[in-house]
Parts: C-alpha cells; structure tokens; sequence
C-alpha cells in the first residue's frame, strides 16, 4: 500500500465512525418527555400511570386555549415494559424516561413487594437512578400524579423539590433513590424505608383546573411520614415523630426545628433549631450479644423563646436548655427504635450491616437469627448538640413587658 493511500484510508474510517453516532437519534418534536411514573395494582396486572409534559403550554407566554401543562397516559400489562411501550396506542409520541423525577408506588404494589416492579427500571438505559422513590397512602398512584399543583406547573417538579427540601430543612421525610434503594433490598443486615404521599382534601377537584384557581387549594400532596418495608414487602408506617428519630439515627437530618415545653399550664415553649448533625454508629458484643452505640452529634441555634423564664444572657439557662434538646432528641430515637423492635420485628437502621463489619465471625455464624437477636438489642443512644447563637436578638422582649411594675 502506497503512503499517499495511507491516509485517506485513515479519513474514510473516521468518516465512517462519525456518521454512526447518531443513527439512533430521536428529533425533540417526535419525543413524549416523562416526568413521573405511577404503579398500580389492577386485579392480576399493573397498571402504569405515566405524567408526560406538555411542551407548548410550558413554554407559552401569551394567552389562548388553556390547556394542561402536563398530560396523564395510562395502561395495564402483565409487565411494565409491556405498558410503558403500549402507551405508544394513545401517545402520538415514543415516551423519553431520561427526565423522570419520580416513582410512585401505591400502597398496594408496595405491600405485595416491590422486587419486580423495579426490575424493569433498573434495567433499561433509559432511566437515571437520580429519581425519587415513594409511596402513596389511602390513594391510587394513578391519583397522586394526576393532582393539578399551584406553585409549580408541572407537578413531578413539585413533588421532587418538595421531597429534596423537606429532607433538607424538615425532618421526618428521607428522598430515597432507585439506586439507594436497590443497594438496601440487597445488603444483609437492613431493611429499606421510603417516604410516603398523601392526599389532602378532595381528590375529585384536585383533578381539575379549579384545584389551582383558589388562593387555598382544596385538595394538595403532602409526604408524610415512612413506610417500614421487610426485605421487599411495606409492613407499616411509622408516624412523624418516630420518623424524625429515624432520621437521626441515621444520620439523615440536615436540619430541623424541634420545640420544649417548659411549662405544662402556661404552654410557654422554647424552639430550637438544628443546622447540622452527624451520626457514628459502633457494634460490639457484650457477654457474647450484640450491642449498639449511637452517637449524635450536631449543632444548633436558639429559634424562638415564647417565655419570660429563660435568661439567654447566662450560660447556665442555655446548657439547660441544651442538655433538654438533647434528652429530647434521644428520646426520639430510642422509641423509634422500640417501635421497630416490638411491633415491626424489622431492622431498618442497618444494625446488622454495622455488625457485620465489627464482628464479622459472629456474624457469618448468627446472621440467619438477626430478626431474633434484633427484638432483644440493646441500644445506647447519645446525643451531643451545641447550641450556638441565639438569632439576632439575645433576651426575648417579652422578658421587658413581664418586668413587674415598679413600686411608687
């Protein structure tokens, strides 16, 4: 072969290679973009909900036809992918599941398990793993994603951001990832949680237009607390105070707001708020069983003072204080634990993952009687948060109109 051949052969492979990289390529115009995905049950088959944006009115600017900003497609199949490519018989569109944001489960799916519904999402390209997983409670999935919401049109980004905030400022709410998820349905020595949807008001005019056209929404979603799952299965839900204790257990609280009663007639509280927290969990054997430190650390600031009592210019009333939102705290988190003991029978704080790395001979030998060892565990709780600042003021007014009157 002559050097001159050389390399135009070179040019014509990286021709060649160049014009194959967009053979599979899909016009913007020919797309349905999904943004969330709702599972049902629907006697033996699922049913697949699917909320597909609606791009003209998104990007709209001027007045017209008022349409949806979003459009609901569903279907039933004996498998998810038989659904989702179905839809194609109502869309106009091939659906495009890079941008969902959010899986629904109904109650139902989740109690059936769940191994299998997210086979499929896992699976196919398609999908990022970055999407939130959740469950809805006393309504279809099917409902929850066919709601219309105010401050967001589209209501998957609604959903998603109010997920990702109140896990970061609230604290009885966890985002839970497909792939956090997974890793939790396969690891020994814990079990999954996932938050749930519910729906406030009535759900028939949640479906409507008027839902939106109210200064007070008659019907809204709200993530509540967490559902328990054993291996795959939801068992039951723990309320928003065990939730909260979950969270710091877990080391999930990034920040919350959190109140002490100080005085049972007068109802006088003191709010403080947490601004950042870490969580070390420590396994052991203790007389051959197995024992669990939990040490909570963090710190705080005094948020609202609504007594005359505390005087925030001494340090001895703001350690009280401290110390009390630290029982508190633990206090939490011991009788979540208690709940998931004796009424759950479910280890869902990863005990077992940590004793499986402390003492991994135990637990090779004893793992298949976690559940057993779990009921009777002995867990130390220690919480360990500063207060720092007091806000912009140090004393409350209401200390100077509570100031006795002074004596003529």
């Amino acid at each position: 072969m002559s050097k001159t051949r050389i390399p135009l052969m070179l040019l014509l492979v990286l021709c060649a290679s160049l014009m194959t990289g967009c053979w599979n390529r899909r016009e913007l115009n020919e797309l349905a973009i999904a943004v969330a995905i709702g599972i049902d049950k629907a006697g033996n088959q699922h049913q697949v909900t699917v909320q597909v944006v609606n791009p003209s009115e998104i990007s709209k600017k001027t007045s017209g036809v008022p349409y949806a900003p979003v459009t609901i497609y569903k279907m039933r199949g004996d498998t998810i992918a038989e659904c989702i490519r179905k839809l194609t018989v109502e869309s106009p569109r091939l659906m495009y599941l890079s941008h969902v944001r959010l899986l629904v489960l109904s109650e139902e799916v989740a109690r059936e398990g769940i191994r299998h519904t997210l086979d499929y999402f896992s699976r196919d390209r398609e999908f990022r793993p970055d999407f939130y997983v959740a469950v809805s409670r006393h309504a279809t999935a099917e409902t929850v994603l066919s709601l219309f919401t105010q401050l967001e049109k589209i209501p998957a980004n609604q959903l998603y951001d109010s997920l990702k905030n109140s896990e970061k400022y609230w604290a009885p709410t966890i985002g839970i990832h497909l792939d956090e998820l997974i890793d939790d349905l396969i690891k020994e020595g814990v079990n999954p949680v996932l938050t749930g949807i519910s729906v406030k008001g009535d759900q028939a005019k949640g479906k409507s237009k008027e839902n939106v056209g109210n200064i007070a929404m008659p019907t809204h979603l709200q993530f509540t607390s967490i559902g328990v799952f054993n291996k795959d299965r939801l068992i039951g839900w723990m309320n928003e105070t065990d939730s909260k204790g979950y969270n710091y257990i877990k080391g999930n609280v990034k920040g919350t707001v959190g109140s002490l009663l100080l005085n049972e007639n007068k109802k006088e509280r003191v709010s403080n708020e947490l601004i950042k927290s870490s969580t070390k969990t420590t396994g052991t054997l203790v007389g051959g069983r197995p024992h669990i430190t939990v040490v909570i650390k963090g710190e705080g600031n005094i948020a609202e003072v609504e007594t005359s009592k505390v005087d925030l210019s001494r340090a001895k009333p703001v350690l009280e204080l401290e110390h009390a939102m630290n029982r508190r705290i633990e206090e939490l988190a011991l009788h979540c634990i208690k709940k998931a003991q004796q009424q759950f029978k479910t280890d869902i704080f990863g005990f077992g993952e940590v004793m499986r790395r402390s003492e991994p001979a135990f637990w090779q030998k004893e793992k298949a009687r976690w559940s057993e060892y779990f009921q009777k565990l002995t867990v130390d709780v220690k919480s360990d948060i500063k207060l720092r600042r007091s806000g912009r003021v140090g004393n409350s007014f209401i200390r100077e109109m509570e100031k006795p009157a002074p004596k003529e």
